[in-house]
């Protein structure tokens, strides 16, 4: 519900997403807290696995069994926006515990660099919602 761009704004449904990736990096960071630290998982598996939550969310909210099984539900969300919400998520939870992520925060920074050279993001509406203090 909170993704159904018939029932939000996309300003809301942005938000609501960004709000839901930051609480996933936040798990991920406390999970991983947990663990002896010869057993948390390296940064190449925490790289792959941002990049897999990008192409899951996506497919989760556009998928055409969603849609079929709500019908009237509606995400007119784009993946470059999950991308940057993902990978900005990520990276202001994960620069605030940064002594064990520092490959990781680089691979964001370059990721993040890469979309803010894409004028569809420049101009999109993420870049609005942080301009508006809404993330």
């Amino acid at each position: 519900m909170f993704s159904d761009s018939e029932l939000n704004s996309a300003k809301t449904t942005l938000t609501n997403l960004y709000h839901a990736f930051s609480g996933t990096a936040t798990k991920m960071w406390a999970y991983a807290r947990c663990l002896p630290p010869s057993k948390q998982p390296p940064a190449a598996l925490a790289i792959r696995t941002i990049s897999d939550l990008v192409a899951v969310a996506y497919q989760m909210l556009v998928s055409k069994t969603r849609k079929a099984r709500h019908p009237g539900y509606a995400c007119d969300i784009k993946r470059l926006e999950i991308c940057w919400l993902v990978y900005n998520a990520f990276h202001a939870v994960l620069a605030r515990k940064q002594s064990n992520y520092g490959e990781t925060l680089a691979w964001l920074g370059v990721q993040i660099g890469k979309l803010r050279l894409r004028k569809d993001i420049r101009h999109g509406r993420v870049v609005q919602l942080v301009a508006g203090g809404c993330i």
